[in-house]
């Protein structure tokens, strides 16, 4: 176990320190707010279960009886709670000559930003795998051919992956609008806004607010801009991986991207400290326990890029 002492921070224990430079970057606003809906949990495990939805009605000639439809579970997503940690220990003596009561407010800062940095990673994660991990209708999340309760499929992915684009996003749009219930009716579904890595920001800046078409020399209008077909407009998410895969999210369902916290507050932190008896050193610690996924696919359209 490393133990933070006096001459690990020399230093600190002489006045003249004009700054000290202990992950000073100013904070941000967190990213992954953008894409997962943030709940308290109160349990070991959370269910998300989909049931399957009634058809359409059926014509019904005079005086014969109603033609009833049932109910049933398709298929349940599971969010099971993982711990994070992490802590430093420093000694008593570093504690009583520290010159600078800042350092230790860092410390304690900087635990605060690991923090929120594995919650971001976490969550980039679910889009970073987001094609190669499978849901609770046995297909990856992002899929060409996701199976209906009651029969037939439905894609939330473009067949073949596409760069950022106008015409992409075109062809996105227009399949967000064929989403389907699990009785394969549509369910009008419209997209909200555009989540993109860090390298296709300037490009999607340029096709949504463009007057004309982005890119080519028709004189024709930017659909996507004078319909207002994204209009929670673009967000950039510096953890994804991949420099040119990207996602449309929709308003189709309020149970898509979730993320639980079990521990803490709906920021999910808890900081503790306590002093060792024998040795005097104090340790600080930062615990999570906290679970990221998604319930349903339709909370996204979805092109690897090409």
């Amino acid at each position: 176990m490393s133990i933070i002492t006096s001459s690990s921070i020399s230093r600190g224990l002489e006045p003249g320190v004009n700054a000290w430079l202990l992950d000073g970057y100013k904070s941000k606003e967190p990213q992954y707010t953008d894409v997962f809906t943030v709940y308290k949990s109160n349990k070991k495990v959370e269910y998300d279960v989909v049931v399957s939805s009634p058809g359409l009605l059926a014509v019904r000639s005079e005086s014969a009886a109603v033609t009833y439809d049932d109910f049933q579970q398709y298929y349940e997503k599971r969010y099971t709670h993982v711990e994070y940690s992490s802590g430093f220990v420093i000694s008593q003596i570093a504690i009583e000559d520290n010159q600078y009561k800042e350092i230790a407010e860092m410390r304690a800062h900087c635990l605060g930003r690991s923090a929120v940095q594995t919650v971001e990673n976490v969550c980039a994660n679910v889009l970073n795998n987001i094609a190669s991990t499978t849901g609770g209708d046995g297909v990856y999340y992002a899929s060409t051919a996701h199976t209906l309760g009651k029969g037939g499929t439905c894609a939330n992915m473009l067949t073949n992956g596409s760069d950022l684009s106008e015409v992409a996003l075109e062809d996105m749009i227009i399949g967000i609008m064929n989403f389907r219930n699990e009785a394969n009716l549509i369910i009008q579904a419209t997209p909200r806004k555009l989540i993109v890595p860090r390298q296709e920001i300037f490009n999607a800046q340029r096709i949504l607010k463009s007057t004309l078409q982005n890119d080519t020399a028709n004189n024709a209008i930017n659909a996507l801009g004078s319909m207002n077909m994204l209009p929670e407009g673009v967000r950039v998410n510096n953890y994804l991986t991949d420099d040119d895969a990207y996602f449309v999210l929709t308003d189709a369902t309020e149970h898509g991207f979730k993320l639980f916290h079990r521990r803490g507050d709906l920021n999910g932190m808890e900081l503790k400290n306590d002093t060792d008896f024998d040795t005097d050193n104090v340790k600080f610690k930062m615990s999570m326990r906290f679970c990221a996924g998604i319930t349903d696919w339709r909370a996204f359209y979805y092109s690897a890029g090409s």
